[in-house]
């Protein structure tokens, strides 16, 4: 696969068949004429051009898009387009405003009108409907001058006038307001006021003044009658004319508002589109692992120099591919890291030494099963937290103790000796500003963390620049040691693992010891479950906007479904924008979920030596409840 042979996608590779005899027949269908002809003259026979796809080198970048979606999981090409398009449907309501207000509110209360009427906040008697449909225009013309008058009194008062209401709310105020006379829709022998007409006319004389008042006609005994289109202002075409402006406009708003939304973490969609480019536009770690299987079973992918320059020596390089590691960590949502919430030095120190598995030279000194964090480089890394102001040992204000928590409503974490807090300044910090990170932004186990969120301070510098600034610090010091001859040479480690190691440590994908394995598993179900509901109650109330869902209590036990009759609600362009954006920001948790379960078991299966049939599943291993089954 050499980047010399690349072509455009809009490029048709073409092959020229050879002039066999079997290709100079004549086709099907096309057989020559037994009848003499004049005779034409002979010309060469052109060569037969197939478009057939070619068996030749296929196309490198679509190539290079399948490999990254089976091995990084989604390519950044794809996602661009995405983005594109979202921000190309969020503009083509700029400039825009419904043609008609009054047109697309008829559409509203048509669409989500519970009682078939025109007015869903009231239950207007159909007559009255019908009465006005009958009198509209006089009526209209009767309120209007009704409101002048009022008006001409207000202004020589000095009080301040408000402006003539659009035609519909003239329209509700006429059916709501008892502006609207009885006795044009009420037979004659249940009218209370028996005088209404006369008073009406006598009223009607103020506001016409000189003119004739015109005629209020009122419904005939057969236009008594129930009809069930009297309930309506409109006719069925009408209603329907409303009802697709209504859904038009309302889709045209939330495309808007969609961009505009204010995202849980303080982002909006399409600074969210671009950390998921940023994802998947380098290596990931899982990324890696599935890489180096395809390579193994396929090593032509090394002829192409730029994605084996791109891909593959990242994943391959020993310092590159902590670069790997250190990217993932950046790039990845925060709701992914999960480390424990115990005391830093108990942590690491777990990672340091088995307990269980401690073992001796002949000497006398203690051997340590782990190959990645030896008492050396645990006090070494501890100093350095301690000089950046990322750790402090005794913290009885912020921390004391695992799993406790004082009782004030947010507090500073940095620094501090929770491990689940150091991670998270790696992940938050600026070195411009404090950060606040929310309550529902931090995956504690069960919950346990009960304040409203924590303060990050500033260190002059941000997050993952400090985490690089730590691991860099640690190799210099470990290197000084080894030089010095303080580190015995079957003591020594690969600093690169060692510092790809902590990374995991801080997102918590392997645990420091056997004994919090059962950690991040709970986190993970308790994550899973929190992007249920979340995504649950989005597709519920976008459903029960636009198609309605039926009632809980229609639930029917021998169906187990909800078979009574739909019900809609409206929902607010910005909530449906809102809920729209929830759902998006949900698939990619799940696709994240999918992927960390995944890198999660197969570490666990290589350190405690499981392969073949006797390895864990990330479907087994996460299995929350299957203890129960059993």
């Amino acid at each position: 696969m050499d980047s010399s042979n690349i072509q455009g996608p809009s490029v048709s590779k073409r092959r020229v068949a050879s002039r066999t005899r079997k290709n100079r027949k004549s086709r099907s269908g096309r057989s020559r004429p037994k009848t003499k002809s004049k005779a034409k003259k002979r010309v060469p026979k052109k060569e037969v051009v197939e478009e057939e796809s070619s068996p030749g080198p296929m196309d490198h970048q679509l190539i290079e898009r399948i490999i990254l979606r089976n091995t990084m999981g989604d390519d950044a090409e794809t996602l661009r387009g995405d983005l594109e398009r979202l921000q190309e449907r969020g503009t083509r309501f700029e400039g825009m405003s419904p043609s008609d207000e009054d047109k697309y509110e008829y559409g509203r209360r048509y669409t989500f009108d519970k009682d078939n009427i025109y007015q869903p906040r009231a239950n207007i008697p159909w007559r009255q409907t019908k009465a006005f449909k009958k009198n509209k225009e006089t009526l209209m013309d009767m309120h209007r001058r009704d409101y002048e008058r009022t008006k001409e009194k207000q202004l020589i008062k000095g009080s301040e006038v408000a402006p003539y209401p659009s035609p519909i709310n003239v329209e509700d105020d006429i059916l709501q307001n008892s502006f609207m006379p009885e006795y044009l829709y009420i037979p004659e022998e249940r009218l209370l006021m028996k005088d209404e007409e006369e008073q009406y006319r006598e009223g009607n004389k103020l506001l016409y003044g000189d003119e004739t008042p015109p005629e209020l006609y009122k419904l005939t005994e057969e236009e008594m009658d129930v009809n069930s289109e009297d309930a309506y202002l409109h006719t069925p075409e009408e209603r329907k004319e409303l009802v697709d402006h209504y859904n038009k406009i309302h889709t045209l708003r939330v495309d808007k508002e969609v961009l505009k939304d204010e995202l849980s973490d303080g982002g909006n969609i399409e600074e969210f589109y671009e950390k998921k480019i940023k994802y998947y536009e380098n290596p990931t770690i899982l990324g890696c692992m599935k890489l180096k299987e395809m390579l193994d079973n396929d090593p032509s992918l090394y002829q192409d120099k730029k994605f084996a320059a791109t891909y593959i020596t990242p994943c391959r390089d020993n310092k590159l591919l902590t670069e790997v590691f250190i990217n993932n960590f950046d790039n990845v949502l925060p709701d992914f890291i999960m480390p424990p919430h115990v005391h830093i030095k108990d942590y690491l120190t777990a990672a340091s030494q088995s307990l269980d598995n401690r073992k001796k030279y002949s000497d006398g000194r203690k051997m340590h099963e782990t190959k990645y964090f030896t008492p050396f480089i645990l006090k070494t890394l501890l100093k350095i937290l301690e000089e950046m102001g990322l750790y402090v040992h005794r913290d009885p204000f912020y921390f004391r103790g695992r799993n406790r928590f004082p009782g004030d409503k947010t507090y500073l974490i940095t620094p501090c000796n929770s491990f689940h807090m150091l991670a998270l300044n790696f992940k938050y910090m600026k070195k411009d500003k404090d950060v606040f990170v929310k309550r529902e932004n931090i995956s504690i186990e069960h919950n346990k963390y009960e304040a409203e969120g924590v303060y990050i301070k500033s260190l002059g510098i941000d997050g993952i620049d400090a985490l690089k600034h730590v691991l860099d610090k640690l190799e210099e010091e470990y290197n000084t040691l080894v030089m010095r001859g303080y580190i015995p040479e079957d003591e020594q480690v690969d600093i690169e693992q060692t510092k790809r190691f902590f990374i995991l440590l801080l997102m918590g994908v392997v645990p420091a010891h056997s004994e919090y394995d059962e950690y991040y598993r709970k986190s993970m179900f308790i994550l899973g479950d929190r992007i249920n509901k979340s995504a649950s109650k989005a597709f519920t109330e976008i459903t029960r906007h636009r198609s309605g869902v039926p009632d809980i209590r229609d639930y029917n036990k021998v169906t187990n479904r909800n078979d009574g009759e739909l019900k809609k609600r409206e929902l607010k362009d910005t909530d449906m924008a809102h809920y729209e954006n929830i759902l998006e920001v949900d698939k990619f948790k799940r696709e994240l979920m999918k992927d960390f379960k995944e890198l999660h078991t197969t570490y666990l299966n290589r350190r405690d030596g499981r392969t073949g049939a006797r390895s864990f599943t990330p479907e087994e291993y996460f299995d929350y409840y299957s203890e129960y089954y059993f």
